[in-house]
């Protein structure tokens, strides 16, 4: 019983993180000069690294949820245009929140499975890494196959200069949002992995005389 109080309690501590983080400015964003770092993949990544895949999907989804909410009550200067032209951009957009989020998940456990180097720091860094770039390339990669318009008329470009300002972003934002997952996660998930059980794990089997 108190290590399932332990997982739920985790569960709820990382949800209600995801919310703040989301919904509270500057709270999920790091602001380094011009560049804009989210933290907003480490829950994910340390809620599928400890408590399995399933959960880590569940965590995505609320943070695709929240990008999709933020999209209309929070918008910042891309997410106005897509609100004002929504019936020609809407759907696409949403498209490029939705997806990416439910890809870190999937990249952090694959990563994890498929790395088994002696160094756990080794593993669970290189699961960051890639579960966090996943998001940011993932987004702007979807955002310049669907919307390069709109990123022209933004940044005042043509779609050859979209193409540049997009991977200037991923480098810009998404290398260090990648070295902050790697820095930030694996200290965490080592040790909450010592004393909160994957949910769906087999109980210890008891001994009996």
């Amino acid at each position: 019983m108190k290590t399932k109080t332990r997982t739920l309690t985790l569960m709820a501590i990382l949800i209600a993180i995801m919310l703040l983080m989301g919904f509270v400015p500057n709270l999920g964003f790091i602001m380094i000069g011009p560049v804009s770092i989210t933290l907003m993949c480490i829950p994910v990544i340390v809620a599928t690294m400890v408590l399995g895949l399933r959960t880590g999907l569940g965590m995505g989804a609320l943070f695709a949820l929240i990008s999709v909410v933020k999209m209309f009550t929070m918008p910042d200067a891309f997410s106005a245009l897509v609100v004002d032209d929504f019936g020609k951009y809407g759907f696409l957009y949403i498209i490029s929140l939705v997806v990416p989020r439910l890809l870190i998940p999937l990249v952090t456990w694959g990563v994890g499975r498929a790395i088994r180097t002696k160094k756990e720091y080794v593993n669970l860094g290189a699961a960051s890494l890639l579960g966090s770039l996943t998001n940011t390339a993932g987004y702007l990669l979807l955002v310049g196959l669907a919307l390069t318009p709109l990123v022209c008329s933004l940044y005042g470009v043509d779609p050859a200069g979209a193409v540049i300002v997009i991977w200037t972003i991923v480098l810009t934002n998404g290398l260090p949002e990648a070295i902050a997952a790697t820095l930030i996660c694996p200290p965490i998930i080592r040790a909450l992995k010592k004393v909160v059980p994957r949910i769906g794990a087999a109980k210890p089997k008891e001994i009996t005389g």
